[in-house]
């Protein structure tokens, strides 16, 4: 009997070791779980991220152009416009001289 006694404490003693490895087995295998589900978590928001940081470089890329395109029209519309006053203005003189002459003819 006196054999017996420690094997039953050995027993019990590994039947315990057991019981706290299974329940750490269990706590283990319920972060993992949980952990996994925050890396799928993080997977998603980082792929709809990176889609929308591509979609936003889409269009500011396209203001960009869009940008340049209303630089060159507004260049465009000075250099008519000042080409057309130079113009405008010479043949304002014109008609300022000409009239001043036919003015000066009906006095005369």
């Amino acid at each position: 009997m006196a054999k017996l006694e420690p094997m039953e404490k050995r027993v019990d003693y590994l039947l315990r070791q057991c019981s706290e490895h299974l329940a750490n087995l269990r706590r283990i295998q319920r972060d993992n779980k949980i952990n996994k589900m925050r890396a799928d978590n993080l997977q998603k928001d980082k792929d709809a991220n990176r889609a929308e940081l591509s979609k936003n470089v889409g269009l500011k890329e396209k203001l960009e152009k869009l940008c340049r395109e209303l630089q060159k029209d507004n260049n465009k519309l000075k250099v008519s416009r000042q080409t057309g006053r130079q113009a405008g203005s010479a043949q304002g003189n014109i008609k300022h001289q000409d009239k001043y002459t036919h003015t000066q003819r009906m006095w005369c």
